[in-house]
């Protein structure tokens, strides 16, 4: 009954002591860590989806391409031709009455649709050509736009429009309008500045301190080159000691001599 008691006794003094020094231990998870993490995930994200929009241009209409206004014209200057001359039913047609009616028709409901939806140049807006549909009014077809178009997009380089097409730092893009002008403005992204500023409150990450040993290989004899600790302690032939490496080639270390010696038998 004594032993247990004294058993008892001995756990409570244990824990006493153990108590205040585990109640004061620091918590190991930090979540402003996390929320660094998470901010500037977000900044990565945001930056390589604006690029992405920005350099992706808008298709561009094949009615344009086509140049379907003068489609229009030819129709309306040989069309006439499919009518009688005669004057048996009524007055004969004046020569600009197709390319009225195909005007009424189908040329304002283009320029509409021109307007609304492809008021800009071609290439999304990035090319310096356009075709805007003009009235219709009897002609030929000389639509060489397609072709025009696809030289200028296969020779374009990269960063043509400066202000836009480049790759910027996580400030630039806070403190500048967005980049998405086209076809028209994005009306930018708020979400910048504080994630920005959440990155930038949790400052307490410091870059590891990498030590290289890159000079170690331009060495004259392996007596000069220098035996880089690697902080386990081993035992070996000679007895307990600090191990070490020599990353100089045809050298190892000596534990005997406390050195890096060449690479032979009598080493």
């Amino acid at each position: 009954m004594a032993q247990i008691f004294r058993f008892v006794t001995l756990l409570a003094g244990m824990a006493a002591i153990a108590g205040p020094a585990l109640a004061q231990t620091a918590a190991t998870c930090d979540p402003n860590y996390y929320e660094t993490l998470k901010s500037r995930a977000w900044l990565e994200a945001q930056r390589e989806v604006t690029q992405n929009q920005n350099l992706i241009a808008k298709p561009d209409s094949v009615l344009e391409y086509t140049c379907f206004d003068q489609s229009m014209n030819v129709l309306a200057l040989n069309a006439n031709l499919m009518f009688s001359g005669s004057t048996r039913w009524g007055p004969v047609l004046p020569p600009t009455s197709m390319a009225v009616a195909l005007e009424g028709l189908v040329g304002s409901a283009l320029q509409t649709y021109q307007t609304g939806n492809f008021s800009h140049s071609f290439l999304g807006g990035r090319s310096s050509i356009d075709h805007q549909f003009k009235s219709i009014a009897g002609g030929a077809y000389n639509c060489a736009v397609m072709n025009a178009v696809w030289m200028q997009a296969k020779c374009a380089g990269f960063i043509e429009k400066p202000d836009t097409d480049g790759f910027y730092t996580f400030t630039h893009y806070r403190d500048n309008p967005d980049k998405r002008q086209l076809p028209f403005p994005c009306p930018g992204e708020a979400r910048w500045t504080p994630e920005i500023q959440n990155v930038e409150t949790h400052p307490g990450w410091k870059q590891d301190q990498v030590q290289t040993f890159l000079s170690q290989m331009d060495y004259k004899s392996c007596a000069s080159a220098k035996a880089i600790p690697t902080g386990i302690r081993v035992m070996g032939e000679e007895g307990e000691y600090d191990e070490k490496v020599c990353i100089a080639p045809g050298c190892h270390y000596s534990p005997k001599a406390n050195m890096c010696v060449p690479n032979n038998p009598k080493s």
